[in-house]
């Protein structure tokens, strides 16, 4: 079975051939590269958008395209059929303010992070300073 990749809503696309034909897909390899940003270009995005700057662009597809009212941030129903299985890679750029940030300074990234990878029975990986070669060894066996 393939390994799918997708980054931003490739990603979301890569999740939805998951659940539509899960016999097609092997493992998922899923990026969220929009936030992947320096301090400078952070600046420019919050003013613009402040979910996508903190990792919450696409991957708000999870919970049905509107951040949860309830505290344990539960998937929604666009993730209904999704198995999991084999476990999937989610690769999160954490920083703070455009700055790297290993120790999940910034709360609201890493709960984010945390619950997305939840839904998709996983864990993050730091992928803040990974380049495309880093990227492509997660993806080749």
């Amino acid at each position: 079975k393939p390994v799918i990749y997708g980054r931003d809503w490739g990603a979301i696309r890569a999740i939805r051939l998951k659940i539509c034909h899960p016999k097609r897909v092997g493992r998922l390899v899923l990026e969220e590269f929009a936030s992947k940003v320096g301090p400078q270009e952070y600046k420019q995005m919050e003013s613009k958008d402040v979910f996508k700057v903190n990792g919450m662009g696409s991957f708000m597809w999870i919970w049905d395209g509107a951040y949860p009212t309830t505290a344990d941030l539960k998937a929604g129903k666009n993730m209904d059929g999704f198995k999991g299985s084999p476990k999937p890679i989610l690769l999160w750029p954490f920083h703070n303010k455009g700055k790297h940030d290993p120790q999940k300074r910034n709360k609201w990234m890493a709960k984010s992070a945390d619950a997305f990878a939840k839904a998709l029975k996983t864990t993050p990986t730091d992928s803040y300073l990974m380049t495309d070669d880093d990227v492509a060894q997660q993806i080749l066996p």
